[in-house]
């Protein structure tokens, strides 16, 4: 019996074993099919999907993988975890893969792949590493390739960058009247905007050039465009056909009369016009070396749009100029006035404003201050208009009556000028009245002393002692300029501001220049008009 027994339970056993191996090849089926179910997934998704083995070699990858990278699907055993990565993010790659091994956690991945045409693919994603017994057998790659969303949004990055830096070339060519400074500022704007190696404008009146304003051209390449003939070219084909033009070879279209051929520096070129109520003000000239990316439609675009704005600020700097030369008329007049009383106070005028000018520069006033001064000194003693001629022309010492009337000068030229809106005639006024006042309080006519006497008079009473002193007079002989000299450091803190006559001294060369330039017989002893692009210009040192 015992031994049927045991008879029995092999027999059982043998069921029971039979039975578990049939549940372990049913389960092992199942699996097999819930693995092709999943490869099939993997296969039809659009991510791309792999497998990597602990020691970096690939076990299995997606239908998309293929696909996207190009890879034959016999070289699949022989794909390693970084073929396929970009150089430039290897280190990265492999580094993630690295950290997804020891941390046993899902990492993050983002990164470049190549494929075998060489396109670059951009994927983002995740790597899970699979664990079997507390260890890692294999690493799990779900990758999306978001290549066009990454160039969507690089796209939009640049866009948003050209749109900003729009807005602020806009503004910066928007926010000064003066029409020098407008041209510039527009140059430099347009080259930032495009990325341009050169960038210049053509001021364009009645069809021709006028004007050719550059930035980063040397002086042989303006030459030679300067020499084509104004009747050809790529500036006069915009001009008989106010369209913008972009070409990717400047050298290569006939148009392009003038140009130094196979010159390195100049190949791809944008020519914009910039015109404003079916005014054309300029072309805008924009250049790349052949070592440089050609311009793009976009920026194209962009210039376009630019070139546009540029008109209106041009316009308007063009309006502002007229009407400030309307204005300047009128002041030139009124400082022309005193010449008919006195023969030398022509050139005493002329002077002065010069010498104003070259102190308020020296003292590093902005531009603005600099051409008010200029324009607005040489109506200082405006009031002797109203000074009788005994007095006025007197060839001898003034009497203390006569000294009286003489001093009037300062409160009759600010009366003439006040209420002035224009700001010229506004810092007139302030100095007719304040340019005979002195640092210590003891001139006239308010005795005003320091920081109450406006700087314009501060400046303005340096310049006219400096002149007085070197001309002659009905009065008194010329002084020399080291006896001049000497007068003014005396007057150092009691009749003048010493900042200002620091700044005087300073600026001794240019002074002595000035002088030199509208003295005696380099003069025609009659007030000229003047500008202060003029004297910039002169006196840029």
């Amino acid at each position: 019996m015992e031994k049927g027994k045991d008879g029995n339970q092999d027999i059982e056993t043998s069921k029971e074993l039979k039975r578990i191996i049939s549940l372990q090849q049913d389960g092992l089926s199942a699996c097999d099919e819930e693995l092709r179910r999943l490869k099939s997934l993997l296969n039809s998704t659009h991510d791309m999907v792999q497998e990597v083995l602990v020691n970096g070699r690939v076990a299995f990858v997606n239908t998309t993988w293929i696909t996207n990278l190009e890879i034959g699907a016999d070289e699949i055993s022989q794909i390693g975890l970084m073929d396929a990565v970009h150089p430039h993010h290897q280190d990265t790659y492999r580094m993630v893969f690295e950290r997804a091994l020891s941390e046993k956690q899902p990492q993050d991945i983002y990164s470049v792949f190549v494929s075998r045409s060489n396109q670059e693919i951009i994927v983002q994603g995740t790597m899970v590493p699979v664990v079997v017994s507390e260890r890692v057998v294999s690493v799990q790659i779900f990758l999306k390739d978001v290549t066009q969303l990454e160039t969507a949004r690089a796209a939009e990055r640049r866009m948003s960058a050209y749109k900003n830096t729009l807005i602020d070339a806009t503004m910066l060519i928007s926010k000064n009247l003066d029409l020098h400074v407008t041209l510039r500022r527009t140059i430099q704007a347009a080259r930032r905007l495009s990325s341009a190696r050169y960038a210049a404008i053509a001021v364009i009146e009645d069809g021709k050039v006028v004007r050719f304003i550059h930035e980063g051209m040397s002086e042989e390449i303006v030459k030679q465009i300067s020499r084509c003939p104004p009747q050809k070219g790529l500036i006069a084909a915009i001009v008989h056909n106010p369209d913008i033009l972009m070409l990717d070879d400047i050298s290569s279209d006939h148009r392009a009369a003038g140009f130094p051929e196979g010159h390195p520096e100049m190949k791809a070129y944008i020519g914009a016009p910039v015109m404003f109520d079916d005014v054309l003000y300029g072309v805008i000239y924009l250049t790349k070396g052949e070592d440089e990316p050609g311009f793009t439609e976009l920026d194209c675009s962009m210039i376009n749009n630019f070139a546009a704005h540029a008109a209106v600020a041009i316009h308007n700097a063009k309006l502002h100029a007229q009407v400030k030369a309307s204005s300047l008329e009128t002041i030139h007049r009124l400082a022309k006035a005193s010449e008919f009383r006195d023969k030398d106070t022509g050139t005493h005028i002329m002077r002065m404003s010069y010498y104003s000018a070259m102190i308020a520069k020296t003292l590093g006033l902005d531009s603005s201050f600099v051409e008010t001064i200029l324009y607005a000194a040489a109506m200082h003693d405006i009031g002797k208009i109203a000074t009788p001629d005994n007095v006025l022309l007197k060839p001898g010492k003034l009497d203390g009556s006569e000294w009286e009337i003489m001093k009037k000068h300062t409160v009759f030229g600010a009366d003439i000028l006040h209420g002035a809106d224009n700001v010229i005639l506004k810092m007139a006024g302030e100095i007719a009245l304040t340019h005979q006042e002195k640092y210590d309080g003891s001139g006239y006519p308010k005795g005003l002393s320091g920081d109450d006497i406006p700087l314009s008079g501060r400046i303005v009473a340096v310049a006219d002692v400096f002149d007085a002193l070197t001309m002659r007079r009905p009065y008194k002989p010329a002084f020399d300029l080291v006896k001049t000299f000497e007068i003014m450091s005396e007057g150092r803190g009691t009749h003048f501001d010493p900042v200002v006559l620091d700044a005087f001294f300073k600026a001794k060369k240019e002074i002595l220049q000035i002088k030199a330039q509208h003295s005696g017989e380099n003069s025609n002893g009659k007030y000229r008009f003047f500008n202060v692009a003029d004297f910039l210009a002169n006196h840029d040192g």
